[in-house]
């Protein structure tokens, strides 16, 4: 499995068709399904995990950077989002962050 991480915009998207995935084996804005995850409630950290069983490739943005929320929940996504993603890049074989439509690769 690929991960590419990065900013919003930066190419991601862009990056994951560019190396050769179907788009039906992207899970684009990881970010922002966990979101409604969380939303939905339960446990979504397995849920998300149950997930990547057909994914080939992730992207994300990076989203812990910046002002922290005054608002409880977004502080929650954002650390859940994290919590996740860690343990996305540890079962990924390559991990790729985007700067400025650059791909920089920073495992595999």
């Amino acid at each position: 499995m690929v991960l590419i991480t990065g900013g919003a915009y930066q190419g991601k998207s862009e990056l994951a068709k560019k190396l050769g995935f179907d788009s039906d084996k992207i899970l684009y804005n990881a970010h922002e399904v966990i979101r409604q995850l969380i939303e939905d409630g339960g446990e979504p950290e397995q849920a998300f995990f149950d997930m990547l069983r057909s994914a080939e490739c992730v992207t994300c943005d990076e989203i812990g950077m910046g002002i922290v929320p005054v608002d409880g929940r977004e502080r929650e996504w954002r650390e859940t989002v994290g919590r996740i993603m860690c343990g996305v890049a540890q079962r990924a074989d390559t991990v790729y962050r985007v700067v400025c439509g650059i791909p920089v690769k920073i495992k595999g």
